[in-house]
């Protein structure tokens, strides 16, 4: 198994976890769970993350812990990076033109939805072929895969 690195809330890395148990599903709950001894509870505070160092686009954020007193373990629960924008929405029209970089449509929308934070926009100069409208109100995953 490849390593999971954790995050303070700030995403910096702070090491890579140890003894745990890990699932993860993308496309349709778009949450994860992870389980570790009671002992390593403080390690990973609500509002910090987890990634796959070889594979970053699977991981998300700690949001929620399930301490179990009998086994000795703590469950944490969130939702994946996918889940994160399936949650949201854009709240205006937002028009691109035809020719607009690839790299600048994504950094609008991660500052639109108030992601540019947690996210940053790969330089990416590929042009859009048509222009395209993101309607207000849609699911923000849906926009981003469109």
């Amino acid at each position: 198994m490849e390593n999971l690195i954790y995050t303070d809330e700030n995403l910096n890395d702070i090491g890579c976890a140890s003894a745990f148990s890990f699932e993860l599903e993308n496309g349709k709950e778009d949450n994860f769970s992870f389980q570790v001894a009671l002992s390593d509870f403080k390690k990973y505070p609500a509002g910090s993350y987890l990634y796959c160092e070889n594979n970053p686009q699977y991981g998300g954020a700690i949001s929620a812990y399930i301490p179990n007193t009998a086994s000795k373990t703590v469950r944490f629960e969130g939702r994946t990076w996918r889940g994160m924008f399936a949650r949201k929405c854009f709240l205006k029209n937002i028009t691109f033109y035809k020719g607009t970089t690839l790299g600048s449509v994504i950094n609008t929308l991660l500052i639109e939805l108030d992601f540019n934070d947690k996210f940053e926009a790969v330089e990416n100069n590929q042009e859009i072929t048509e222009s395209y409208t993101v309607l207000p109100y849609q699911n923000a995953l849906q926009e981003l895969e469109a």
